[in-house]
């Protein structure tokens, strides 16, 4: 029997877009895994976003950088990063309370970090139910984080630039006492595999950081806080 069905060229997209078409359910984990891969997106990478995916549907090797654009990204991200642990690991772990957040040294190390995100930028966070949106939001969020965890580390694992957007494979290490985003720690150390996704303007600031990980090697470490507690 003849066939009338041709193949249709895929329009060229970002690795938002196929993120979104996963979490809407429009793509299969493998064909997801396919189209990252094929953005340059790295095999292990690819499937922690694909675990990453089906999670939040039920509640070739990326080649170095090459363009000007993706070096200064990477060194961007680099100092981001380095920033970040910085407040992290100079803030003293304490519950989240009103007057812990907005202690002047507090607020001094957040709004270091903050100049590096534009002011109407969105952290995807797959602890928070809503993305997290302008600075007022991610300024309470990193507070929250930074007073929740000790010895916060990043080891990464891979990093590259796909055009405007460089993509991070990391363990996140550290100890959490107390309670963040639903997460229960009890004062042990954890380590936890990630994928991070950072989008910038022409500006060079952060309009976009999606942040990945498998929620089921998270609960071998940390427990989840339920609705009946």
């Amino acid at each position: 029997m003849k066939s009338f069905w041709k193949p249709v060229p895929e329009p060229q997209q970002n690795i938002d877009d196929v993120m979104q078409q996963a979490r809407e359910g429009k793509v299969s984990r493998r064909r997801l895994i396919t189209s990252l891969t094929a953005l340059g997106v790295s095999a292990s990478a690819a499937g922690t976003i694909g675990a990453a995916a089906e999670w939040l549907r039920s509640r070739d090797r990326s080649a170095p950088a090459q363009g000007g654009q993706e070096q200064r990204n990477i060194q961007q991200h680099d100092h981001h990063i380095t920033t970040q642990l910085h407040a992290a690991n100079s803030t003293p772990n304490a519950a989240p309370t009103p007057e812990a957040l907005s202690h002047p040294a507090l607020q001094a190390r957040v709004d270091a970090l903050l100049q590096d995100y534009h002011p109407e930028a969105i952290v995807e966070d797959m602890l928070s139910a809503l993305p997290i949106v302008g600075h007022d939001a991610i300024r309470l969020h990193k507070a929250q984080e930074f007073l929740s965890f000790s010895k916060l580390n990043f080891r990464m694992i891979s990093r590259y630039a796909v055009k405007d957007q460089v993509v991070a494979e990391w363990v996140a290490s550290g100890v959490l006492d107390g309670e963040f985003k639903g997460l229960i720690g009890n004062g042990d150390a954890f380590e936890i595999p990630g994928v991070t996704v950072v989008s910038r303007d022409a500006a060079g600031k952060i309009v976009k950081e999606s942040i990945y990980y498998n929620l089921a090697h998270v609960q071998r470490h940390l427990r989840f806080k339920t609705v009946a507690e």
